[in-house]
């Protein structure tokens, strides 16, 4: 056995203050077919991604843990138009129209959708759900540790102590 099965398997988190956070699982992103899939498509089936995120998605329902929906904005025609900045992930997005409003790759694949408990926070354009969302700041005696796979990427944002 080694180090890291021997963590593992003594691993616990606190229910009061443990949630997940289910980040983007449209079609478009996470499914055959999605116009960001064959990007992605390699690692993600090498890593069994797509089934692995499902059975901790189930796993943390099951275990009675709250669930909150990190959401990138719907792509709708006029969106960027009138931007006088846009950022080149953007400038992607508007151009291939990710998740796209109205079509299978705007929706949510299935076995990921919100189950009426979950939380989801109004969509963004890009990681500002991490900067504006009230999952952060709760209240005393509803707090939170916001537990990230990946912080890297949102530790420019705000301070994660």
């Amino acid at each position: 056995m080694t180090i890291w099965d021997m963590t593992m398997t003594k691993l616990t988190y606190d229910k009061v203050i443990t949630a997940l956070l289910v980040v983007d699982p449209y079609n478009d992103f996470i499914s055959k077919g999605g116009k960001i899939w064959d990007r992605i498509k390699g690692v993600a089936e090498a890593n069994n991604c797509v089934p692995n995120m499902l059975q901790v998605l189930n796993a943390a329902r099951g275990a009675g843990l709250r669930v909150f929906y990190a959401l990138h904005h719907r792509y709708r025609p006029g969106d960027y138009e009138t931007w006088k900045y846009i950022a080149p992930i953007q400038k992607a997005g508007w151009m291939r129209k990710s998740f796209e409003f109205g079509t299978w790759g705007g929706e949510i694949r299935p076995g990921f959708e919100p189950n009426g408990i979950d939380r989801s926070p109004q969509q963004t354009h890009d990681e500002a759900v991490f900067r504006t969302e009230p999952l952060i700041a709760r209240p005393p005696e509803r707090p939170l540790t916001l537990k990230l796979t990946n912080p890297s990427r949102v530790q420019t944002k705000f301070p994660m102590t």
